[in-house]
């Protein structure tokens, strides 16, 4: 899990899955665009808003898709950061 602002990190599903790094992080929502996403569990974190927004790792993405994910975000900062956004690949 990587900062790229205060306000939004970026990892890969093991980091989403990682509890510890949210925690230490104060991570407060998620925003996944993994396509084959599981249902989260952020039990026992500060994370109150988990966005599924589902893209393709690599390219293939719809305009729409991408524009909805980037909306998504922004709205998210503004609301619950900081945010992680993370994809699937490892």
């Amino acid at each position: 899990m990587d900062a790229i602002t205060n306000e939004i990190w970026i990892g890969n599903y093991l980091d989403a899955r990682d509890l510890a790094q949210i925690r230490t992080h104060g991570i407060r929502s998620v925003l996944c665009l993994d396509e084959n996403a599981v249902n989260e569990d952020f039990s026992g974190t500060k994370v109150a808003e988990l966005e599924v927004v589902p893209l393709i790792d690599g390219p293939g993405n719809s305009q729409t898709a991408f524009a909805q994910a980037v909306k998504r975000l922004h709205q998210l900062v503004r609301t619950a950061s900081p945010v992680l956004v993370h994809c699937h690949h490892p």
